[in-house]
């Protein structure tokens, strides 16, 4: 019987003359580059690292020997389990050949579970390409909904190290519908094309470049660099082999696709340039500017056809119909208007209230988005409003409809894509994943798939075939901006930007209660210690004491001028600190909710606060990059911290109170002596800001959440990163059980992850 993975068999193996030859070989180099007769090698330029790692990555012959390592570097494991299905095997074999080359030789095999796999390392790629260590936590996180026995020994972690554990299948899940994330854009992504074979995807961003993408493995091809500001639109030109760009340097720019090459810059707009559509032909392009214009182009000879004049504010949107011969255009002036492209002349104009529009192929229908989060379906011809679809908690940023006409997706700055039947108005799908504001889409042309990008930076690929997204605690629709764990490990209360709080069952993640009454976004809130009440602050200057048993309100906390956005509780549950976006700390007496001091002494926000375990003094963390040390009872300033270049976000303090950890928008965080108010050591391992930190019971470890989308547990005494997580999703709010075994994450998407906690012996 053949092995499904057959391709494989060799990886383990080699043959000797073969491995003889290769050591002789590397002996013969080494030689050579120790005289100086060859050059060492030269780093690439920029835009050509990726296409030439993808090259090398194809000309590596899994199958041949020679590219193996010796016998004794051979991985151990489980004989009796298939090579596809072992942990083990696939974590060597990621190490010695990379999650491109592994996921090309799964693409090869039918078995289902090869392919259940394959999905796995798919929505994992992102990650494992720059972090393979994070492997078994990845395959533990996406298979963990798996109740096949094939699937059990993913769902376990080694034993010979910290173990960060998903105990909730809140990871996106190979049966969902998210295939793969393509990340390599530094900045927001405002456009996305795909070729007419459905191959390749290009996207433009903030960050001034395109990026070209392959469609089949979601890897990087080129990044193509011309523009000197943001890319905004661009279109593939009918061939497949060129394309055109347009960006806010007011040009338009034509690239060779398959080198990269710029060939044609076009001049002629005094704004920036929004949109591009190219006709069927591919003879002529037609822009469109904040300039108020439309402007046409033949694309050979680069001339100035024609500029088609009529919009009243900035022009974002155009459509050509099927046959190359009109134009359709949508502006901030809340109409729609037909040109004839040929003459130049409007021939028709629609009063729509919306910045957002997309038509159908034929051009007999446009979907609009006239209120924030609704969609209006009308006849072109007739200009009748047709059908209103309402699903979205946001407003709706950008529209496409599939090109069989039947189907609308939509996207929102609530963070979610709809898919709507544009027949009947019946929503299909919500498809969840991104961490901030979509702002683009774009559908293969087959139908089956979607690409949108977002100010998360990313472009994600979904498949609109398949519908199941991972399970979560439901209830949140915005980020989760703060988490707290009951004393007693029962329950946990989030905090989110829809302007909830929620309380959960921590066992099975089920909604207890939802707490409204915030008017706009919640930011913090802390447990009283009997963790029969809890106090929240928001954006609404408020704070609000509530009841967990029931949901009640029981009061609001006045007196803040501005956004509240931390709050801690003294150890005796009578005393509340809060910090605000006004500059100062209020400490609150919470038998009758009398504020009882104002301190002052920030000279910016005040963004986090921690009590000291005998409840007579907080310290506080500010926009300003310092920490202050205050007396509750006469709401005097002790002393200030001071060695962050950034913003301090979050602070936590020891059980005993004579250290407290701090971390900072400079990436890093700082042990801090309180007693000599000196930082007894900084550390470093992030490579984004630092949003939360929390200190485990025994004192001796901490655990950071970061905009990288991970987070790190600290040894505090070698302040060496032991462990680190990573999410999908930037890392908001984290909170520790008292027992310390259970962490609960807060990410930007609206998702709480349920991690458990198991260390190693060593720790």
């Amino acid at each position: 019987m053949v092995s499904p993975m057959a391709g494989f068999k060799h990886l383990s193996t080699a043959n000797v003359a073969d491995k003889f030859i290769g050591i002789c070989l590397l002996f013969i180099c080494g030689l050579l580059f120790s005289c100086g007769k060859v050059n060492h090698p030269v780093d690439p330029p920029e835009d050509t690292v990726s296409q030439e790692k993808l090259t090398g990555s194809e000309n590596l012959d899994l199958k041949t020997p020679q590219s193996l390592p010796a016998e004794n570097q051979s991985p151990k494991y489980d004989a009796n389990q298939p090579e596809y299905l072992n942990p083990d095997w696939i974590e060597y074999q990621l190490n010695q050949v990379g999650i491109d080359r592994l996921i090309e030789e799964y693409n090869k095999e039918s078995d289902p579970n090869t392919q259940t796999i394959r999905a796995a390392l798919n929505l994992s790629k992102h990650i494992l390409r720059d972090h393979p260590e994070a492997l078994r936590e990845q395959l533990q996180a996406r298979l963990l909904n798996r109740s096949e026995p094939v699937f059990k020994p993913f769902q376990s972690l080694p034993h010979d190290q910290v173990q960060l554990r998903s105990e909730w299948p809140t990871f996106n899940q190979p049966d969902g519908p998210l295939m793969w994330t393509l990340a390599g854009h530094q900045r927001s992504i405002n456009c996305v094309a795909i070729t007419p074979d459905g191959k390749q995807a290009i996207s433009g961003a903030d960050d001034d470049t395109l990026k070209v993408w392959d469609l089949k493995n979601g890897e990087l091809v080129r990044t193509l660099k011309g523009h000197s500001s943001w890319t905004n639109c661009v279109a593939i030109i009918s061939d497949g082999k060129q394309i055109i760009s347009g960006s806010d340097d007011e040009t338009l720019k034509v690239w060779d696709l398959a080198t990269g090459k710029l060939l044609k810059t076009f001049e002629g707009h005094t704004g920036a340039v929004n949109a591009v559509a190219v006709t069927p032909d591919g003879k002529q392009a037609v822009s469109a500017s904040n300039d108020r214009t439309l402007k046409v182009w033949d694309i050979q000879s680069g001339e100035l056809l024609r500029t088609l004049k009529g919009h009243s504010s900035l022009v974002n949107f155009i459509k050509i119909t099927p046959n190359g011969k009109q134009a359709i255009s949508g502006s901030f002036d809340e109409t729609i208007k037909v040109w004839d492209l040929n003459s130049g002349k409007e021939l028709r104009t629609i009063n729509i209230l919306s910045f957002r529009v997309a038509v159908t192929s034929d051009g007999s229908l446009a979907v609009s988005s006239p209120q924030e989060n609704t969609l209006e379906v009308w006849d072109l011809k007739s200009g009748k409003l047709l059908k209103t679809l309402e699903g979205h908690t946001g407003p709706v940023s950008c529209l496409t409809v599939t090109p069989d006409g039947n189907r609308v997706i939509s996207g929102s700055l609530d963070t979610t894509l709809q898919v709507w039947d544009l027949n009947s108005g019946k929503q299909l799908q919500t498809l969840e994943g991104h961490a901030h504001h979509i702002k683009c889409l774009v559908v293969t042309p087959d139908g089956n798939q979607v690409v949108s990008g977002s100010t998360d930076d990313t472009l994600k690929v979904w498949n609109l075939t398949k519908g199941k997204m991972p399970w979560t605690p439901n209830g949140h629709s915005k980020v989760v901006n703060c988490l707290a764990i009951t004393p007693d490990s029962s329950q946990f209360i989030s905090g989110s930007g829809d302007t909830t709080l929620k309380v959960w069952d921590l066992s099975d993640g089920e909604l207890l209660q939802t707490l409204i009454g915030h008017e706009q976004e919640v930011f913090c809130v802390a447990i009283m210690p009997d963790g029969k009440q809890a106090i929240s602050g928001a954006f609404d200057k408020t704070l609000k004491f509530w009841d967990l048993s029931n949901g009640t309100l029981l009061q609001t906390l006045k007196g803040h001028a501005h956004s509240v956005r931390c709050v801690a509780i003294t150890p005796n549950g009578k005393k509340a600190v809060s910090g605000s976006i006004d500059k100062t700390l209020k400490v609150w007496d919470l038998a009758n909710g009398e504020m009882l001091q104002s301190l002052e002494g920030h000279n910016d926000s005040v963004l986090c606060v921690a009590m000291m375990p005998d409840g007579k003094q907080a310290i506080s963390g500010s926009w300003d990059t310092s920490l202050k040390i205050w007396d509750l009872a006469s709401g005097k300033l002790f002393g200030s911290l001071e060695g962050h270049t950034g913003v301090v976000n979050c602070v936590a303090l020891t059980p005993n109170g004579n250290q407290c950890i701090s971390g900072s928008y400079d990436s890093t965080l700082k042990v801090w002596d309180l007693a000599s108010r000196k930082p007894l050591q900084t550390l470093k391992g992030h490579t984004e800001a630092i949003n939360c930190v929390a200190i485990m019971p025994d004192g001796k470890h901490a655990i950071s959440g970061s905009n990288d989308k991970s987070i790190k547990m600290w040894d505090l005494t070698s302040g060496k990163a032991i462990a680190t997580y990573w999410f999908d999703d930037i890392v908001n709010s984290i909170s520790i059980s008292q027992s310390g075994d259970t962490l609960m994450v807060g990410d930007q998407s609206g998702r709480v992850h349920k991690l458990k906690v198991l260390m190693s012996a060593k720790y």
